[in-house]
């Protein structure tokens, strides 16, 4: 990118469009923004962001309503994209990809029904279930001795996300798993601000199949931007990532009906076969049938296509949110945390395997309303309290305060670092309150600043950045 585009602005969200708020639990109102005032929400909260490198994002909710909801009552027709531009209209407001060195005001909502009620605050160490080596749906996994790599936000960038992989010595340039039984943890945000989500989640998902024939794993984390997707929230989704949606589901229509194949073209090749809808090794007769090809892609333009695409794809039930709904939301590998954001003892409280299950049935519509957990400002894919300077936190005294009594509720073994991602850091990968937490958001993707790729290696209790 050029040095005019290189501004570096935060994952995340800020100042929302849809007229709805409610309170947080510590008691601070969270800002609503009317939808025809959404173009003007960035400036609305420059105050609140002055002293960060980049705008500050906090998570709006909503009090009666939530995206999904919202989403599904847009007639077909107001999906619309803009001739002259790559703005798409909905319902009123214009939300587009997001241009360098523009503020951002992502959007979260909230569950109008309280989840189940959380830890009792006895101060009690919490034993979170475990499963074997490749059950995501788990608060914990055993590492056992084996060698750690944790990969930032890659945010659509395939390139980058490549990079990372050759350079955490798990990939070679061949795309072929040499990591023997290496984990590898991604901590979310895969997708919006690049072109190339669907063929990341696609190469993630292959690498992992090979990663545990030999003791490894690949696990993809969710961040605040895949429960955005999921919400129905597609403001950061580029115009190449709608035609990636509208390619992906034309495969998969053209495949249900007998009148094509699934597997992309020999061009594609380097993304491995991202067309393919088996790679996750579900029950496919579990799915419903999708809508008939001509019923979504005649006469239309691609853009508009892939609009519709994204919304059939990731609606809670659609085919990718099922495939969201495996990835973990928090999760302890060893002694390590990994969340997108962060966590405190309210959530080692709640359980980490619990919210992981209410976050995937959510996803598969199985539940109405997203856990609280992951739409508050405060939750463990939003808050910024541990995301350091770049995140605006000039004392963070209290944050890693709050951060070792939550590790200390952890038990067998007990957590000795956290690991983020959310909040792109300026100086590459980096430590703070002595080694507790770690960040690993660099900014790698174009869609951000095109930082460069590095990322973090534990081997026993050695931790080091790789670039």
């Amino acid at each position: 990118m050029s040095s005019s585009s290189a501004t570096p602005f935060l994952s995340g969200g800020g100042s929302g469009f849809f007229g709805f708020g409610k309170k947080s639990r510590r008691g601070s109102a969270r800002r609503t923004v009317q939808a025809s005032r959404a173009s003007s929400s960035s400036s609305s909260s420059s105050s609140s962001s002055s002293q960060h490198k980049g705008p500050k994002e906090t998570p709006v909710t909503f009090g009666k309503r939530v995206a999904i909801s919202f989403f599904a009552a847009i007639p077909s027709t107001v999906l619309l994209a803009a001739a002259t531009g790559s703005s798409v209209l909905f319902a009123g407001a214009v939300v587009g990809p997001p241009l360098a060195n523009a503020k951002e005001n992502d959007v979260a909502g909230s569950a109008n029904t309280k989840t189940a009620k959380r830890g009792s605050g006895s101060g009690t160490k919490t034993r979170m279930e475990k499963t074997p080596l490749g059950g995501e749906m788990t608060g914990k996994i055993d590492l056992d001795g084996r060698r750690l790599v944790a990969i930032g936000d890659v945010h659509g960038d395939f390139p980058a996300a490549m990079k990372a992989l050759e350079i955490a010595g798990v990939m070679n340039s061949k795309g072929e798993w040499i990591g023997k039984n290496t984990v590898v943890v991604q901590v979310g945000d895969v997708m919006d601000r690049g072109d190339s989500e669907l063929a990341i989640f696609t190469k993630y998902q292959r690498l992992k199949k090979k990663a545990l024939k030999e003791g490894g794993d690949v696990i993809v984390m969710n961040g605040n931007h895949e429960i955005m997707n999921v919400m129905g929230d597609f403001r950061y989704a580029t115009n190449g990532a709608y035609l990636e949606c509208g390619t992906y589901l034309k495969k998969l229509k053209e495949k249900e009906e007998g009148s094509g194949s699934s597997s992309a073209s020999s061009n594609d090749s380097d993304k491995e076969n991202m067309y393919s809808n088996s790679d996750d090794g579900s029950n496919e007769t579990d799915k419903p049938p999708l809508k008939k090809l001509s019923e979504q892609f005649q006469n239309e333009d691609p853009v508009i296509q892939g609009v519709r695409a994204r919304r059939e794809l990731f609606q809670p039930g659609g085919t990718f949110a099922m495939k969201l709904s495996k990835h973990p939301t928090v999760l302890q590998v060893g002694d390590t945390i990994f969340a997108h954001a962060g966590v405190n003892q309210s959530h080692v409280k709640y359980g980490f395997d619990r919210i992981n299950r209410e976050v995937s049935l959510w996803m598969q519509g199985k539940i109405k309303n997203p856990p609280d957990y992951i739409v508050e400002s405060e939750g463990v894919v939003w808050t910024r309290e541990y995301g350091g300077k770049d995140a605006g936190v000039k004392y963070e005294a209290e944050a890693c305060r709050r951060l070792n009594n939550a590790m200390a509720l952890t038990s067998d073994p007990e957590a000795k670092r956290l690991i983020i991602g959310h909040t792109p850091q300026t100086t590459g990968v980096n430590s703070g309150c002595k080694g507790a937490v770690w960040r690993v958001d660099v900014g790698a993707s174009r869609g951000i600043y095109g930082g460069a790729v590095e990322v973090l290696e534990i081997k026993g209790s050695r931790v080091r950045v790789l670039s």
